[in-house]
């Protein structure tokens, strides 16, 4: 899938190895494919962005007693996708901030 709809991305190892990390779930794919294509990165940085953050949002998710071993892995790998996204748009959303409170100052200097 990731291949498919990213034909610019090299076919490297870290294609393969991205999908192996998100235990091949299609909506944690779709979800990297996603991000992956909105923010032009490479399949190698986002996987680098994964493990940079795994340790975050498995202390988020907690462990469920309930899961059986492959459920906790599907929910670990699709809350995954999920926070990098969020931190995406988190950092997006204080850009704005930041050049409205700029352009807001300047409308204010200049009254």
């Amino acid at each position: 899938m990731i291949k498919k709809h990213l034909p610019k991305q090299p076919l490297d190892s870290s294609v393969d190895e991205l999908i192996v990390k998100l235990d091949y779930h299609p909506l944690a794919l779709t979800q990297a494919t996603a991000y992956i294509q909105k923010n032009f990165i490479s399949t190698g940085r986002d996987l680098q962005l994964y493990n940079e953050n795994e340790t975050s949002w498995v202390r988020l998710l907690g462990a469920d007693d309930d899961a059986g071993i492959g459920e906790q892995a599907s929910q670990e790998t699709v809350v995954a996708t999920w926070i990098m996204s969020f931190k995406i748009i988190e950092r997006k959303a204080l850009k704005q901030l930041v050049c409205s409170l700029s352009c807001a100052s300047l409308i204010v200097n200049t009254s």
